[in-house]
């Protein structure tokens, strides 16, 4: 493998609770009933205006979405932790001169500044969150323009996800697909619901099988 992708939210952070905060004060604002945590990562995947349909639905998302950011902006960078394993898989495999790149539905204008304030854009060739044109995961010229930015062979490419939307966008693009239980699916739900080419419960794990890294003593971030 020469380039991997990493889907963001659920594979390398979490970033839950400020999706949380945002949802919650457009639900406040619109009279909605407020969402718990479990809630969130049930409906994240995909852009935020599929989540805020999910949880608000589909006739609150033109109104919700000016109070979502007005509040989402405001903590996005604080309301932010990596996944456990998820900067050693990386640091690892930099180590390894293997190109990587963020792969995204996360508005491109957070996606770098998040990745720049938990230390791991400087290990990533790449940053794609999206933009203004409407591609986005899991259409194939989203995954294709990212890889053609990259240089990067699909023949040598592989993406690292969390959900079965991840999932879908590796099969658009006819590319493999690995799945951590670290976002929005657990372990279980993820066997039971995606093909795929590998299923780990966290990134050591993955690290430690697909990529032969050896894991620190103990396994800890």
């Amino acid at each position: 493998m020469q380039t991997v992708l990493f889907d963001l939210d659920g594979t390398l952070i979490d970033h839950f609770e400020a999706i949380r905060t945002g949802v919650n004060h457009a639900a406040s604002q619109l009279g909605l009933p407020v969402q718990s945590l479990e809630s969130i990562h049930a409906a994240v995947g995909g852009a935020i205006r599929l989540t805020l349909s999910r949880l608000l639905g589909e006739g609150f998302v033109d109104e919700a979405l000016p109070y979502f950011y007005e509040a989402f902006e405001a903590v996005y960078l604080d309301q932010v932790s990596v996944i456990s394993g998820a900067a050693w898989l990386v640091g690892s495999l930099h180590q390894r001169s293997v190109s990587m790149a963020v792969l995204t539905n996360k508005d491109q204008r957070f996606a770098a500044p998040l990745l720049e304030s938990v230390g791991l854009a400087r290990y990533m060739s790449g940053i794609f969150g999206t933009l203004n044109d409407g591609l986005r995961k899991p259409q194939r010229e989203f995954t294709e323009r990212a890889m053609r930015t990259l240089g990067a062979d699909p023949a040598s490419t592989v993406l690292i996800g969390d959900s079965p939307f991840d999932a879908e966008t590796a099969a658009q693009a006819g590319i493999p697909i690995f799945l951590v239980a670290t976002g929005s699916h657990s372990l279980v739900a993820l066997k039971a619901e995606v093909n795929a080419d590998g299923f780990f419960s966290d990134p050591f794990e993955l690290g430690q099988k697909v990529f032969q890294l050896p894991c620190p003593n103990p396994c800890q971030a």
